[in-house]
């Protein structure tokens, strides 16, 4: 899998689109095993231990590793573009590259792929002057962009650590459903008298909860 340079050499907007068109060709892949309705937790064998006849054990047995395989490729990919994004910031300041080319890639990123405001996690319990608080986040807001997760990529809740942890002391770009209404925030991850970087918890919603 490519990986951005590393810290010595020059990260452009051409080298984080590749690693964002690589982790697209990873969602695609998920998608289309997942069309096959695979459920990663049932069991293949009944009670007694012996597989069940009805099941094609092989096939979902391969679809899952599939699954599993990309989902961790994608996680990394996720990782390595947060890291790209804050060496573009970096390269901005020492200017490096040109304004017009990070303004791009800096708004382009995080709503590029997000095609409607449908919710992936649910803060809870804001805890009173932590990060999150001075942000604005209520308990209750529903996030429908945290950085560059959204629905149509948000896998695992762990990938809001990756972001969190890549954007310390840095702010993250976060769109919450308040009331129906979406509400765009700066959120600055970062060390304080509580508990985490944030002062808050991050819920995953499944379709039941929404």
């Amino acid at each position: 899998m490519e990986s951005v340079k590393n810290d010595d050499e020059k990260v452009t907007m051409d080298s984080v689109k590749k690693l964002i068109a690589k982790r697209d060709e990873i969602d695609r892949r998920i998608a289309k095993e997942e069309e096959n309705n695979i459920d990663m937790k049932k069991s293949l064998v009944d009670s007694e231990g012996f597989p069940i006849t009805s099941v094609d054990v092989y096939s979902v047995r391969r679809a899952r590793s599939a699954i599993i395989c990309a989902q961790n490729d994608r996680q990394k990919l996720t990782s390595e573009i947060e890291k790209a994004m804050l060496t573009l910031h970096q390269q901005k300041r020492d200017c490096i590259t040109p304004r017009n080319e990070l303004a791009a890639i800096v708004d382009n990123i995080p709503i590029v792929h997000r095609t409607s405001n449908a919710p992936f996690a649910k803060i809870a319990k804001v805890m009173d002057a932590s990060p999150a608080f001075r942000a604005g986040l209520k308990n209750g807001d529903q996030l429908i962009q945290f950085g560059s997760l959204h629905a149509g990529n948000f896998t695992d809740i762990k990938e809001l650590s990756v972001v969190v942890q890549n954007y310390m002391n840095k702010p993250i770009r976060v769109t919450v459903l308040r009331s129906d209404r979406p509400i765009r925030l700066e959120l600055v991850p970062r060390t304080w008298s509580g508990k985490g970087a944030l002062g808050c918890s991050v819920l995953p919603i499944t379709p039941a909860h929404i």
